[in-house]
């Protein structure tokens, strides 16, 4: 996914990229975490989770498509030749679907830190003002 931004360094894939590495990045601390605390069953995989998987897949490898076959001169030259007149469309499908990404790692990551709650007792409050701390800056 970091190659996605050096290959298209736009706001578009950017922003959703960070959200999805930094929500990857808390909730394998927080699963690592709980694992120590006894608690791994609190935080285990969910439908919810398994969507941002596939979304985030697609998306991957549809725009590693783009990515390897455009050229920086003729991008939309590029885009139409590969798709035909439907090139366009099919970016933007890919744009869409690395951001339904991005949207469903937040609410998977939400519904992990609410399942973690009962472990966490009074540190709750910690690591949601963490997540929320790691969201502000994207």
């Amino acid at each position: 996914m970091v190659l996605l931004i050096s290959d298209l360094p736009i706001p578009s894939v950017a922003v959703p990229v960070v959200i999805i590495l930094c929500r990857e990045l808390f909730i394998s601390a927080l699963r690592e975490w709980m694992a120590t605390q006894g608690l791994r069953g609190a935080v285990k995989v969910r439908s919810l989770g398994k969507w941002k998987t596939a979304f985030q897949m697609l998306s991957t490898c549809l725009l590693l498509i783009f990515v390897t076959d455009l050229d920086e001169e003729n991008k939309d030259g590029n885009l139409i030749k590969l798709f035909g007149p439907i090139g366009k469309y099919a970016f933007d499908f890919c744009l869409g679907t690395l951001n339904i990404s991005a949207i469903l790692a937040v609410l998977s990551g939400w519904e992990y830190v609410k399942a973690a709650k009962v472990a966490l007792d009074d540190r709750y409050e910690t690591i949601l003002g963490t997540f929320l701390h790691i969201l502000s800056f994207v």
